[in-house]
């Protein structure tokens, strides 16, 4: 994925930079950094974006780069490069990210593609496309339809919480919730799903799932729960 403007526009493109609180307008830019509380009414083409605190997108976004630290609403459109999120990003639409790493929580209720999307914290997607996904739980996270070549689940044992996600609200359920998950290497934890199914899977503990279909390798944990299993 490429983020391309005729290099003489984009040189003639002025940042756009907001300190404190008030509303800004969208339309292309070089660099476009948010300090405080915005609001911006446009769909928004730049270079890179950064927010320190709280924005409000009206419209879509394309952006190189984008890195969030706090919370974003996106009301239409997330088309970026890279995409790191230190807090909590919706999106309304869809979202289409070569990379996206997160800590803290990432809502999309269209459908989000990548080539990577690591998560500390939690996800909640209506359909997945993704080369590779690692999350580490904390909290509910629901993906109705995840596909992946390589998928790794794994619960909040070990690893401690970051200051993003202690101001998260925390939830009674921690795991993962899905309809259908699809790849070649699986590795599920606290896992709910109708269907997985996979050439090399690990059903892992607290896990509990309808139908297993896999073409290699299933190893069950003692502690998950397979209604079904079947070598296709």
């Amino acid at each position: 994925m490429e983020h391309k403007t005729d290099g003489t526009q984009r040189m003639e493109l002025k940042d756009k930079q907001l300190s404190g609180i008030g509303v800004m307008k969208g339309g292309m830019a070089r660099k476009t950094r948010i300090d405080g509380v915005a609001s911006v009414r446009e769909d928004l083409d730049s270079e890179s974006l950064v927010v320190n605190g709280t924005a409000d997108f009206k419209g879509s976004i394309k952006a190189g780069n984008i890195d969030i630290n706090g919370m974003a609403g996106v009301a239409g459109q997330l088309v970026t490069e890279l995409c790191l999120v230190n807090g909590k990003l919706s999106v309304e639409e869809s979202m289409v990210a070569r990379e996206i790493k997160v800590n803290g929580g990432l809502k999309v209720h269209g459908s989000c593609k990548s080539e990577r999307l690591i998560c500390e914290g939690k996800l909640k997607l209506d359909a997945l496309s993704t080369g590779e996904l690692r999350l580490k739980l904390e909290g509910k996270s629901i993906i109705r339809e995840l596909t992946a070549s390589r998928i790794e689940v794994v619960g909040e044992s070990g690893w401690s919480r970051s200051v993003w996600q202690k101001l998260l609200p925390m939830s009674t359920e921690n795991g993962l919730s899905a309809q259908t998950i699809k790849g070649d290497d699986i590795y599920l934890e606290r896992t709910t799903a109708g269907i997985v199914r996979g050439a090399r899977v690990v059903i892992g503990d607290g896990c509990e799932v309808g139908l297993v279909e896999y073409s290699g390798e299933l190893d069950v944990h003692r502690g998950a729960v397979v209604r079904e299993q079947r070598r296709v």
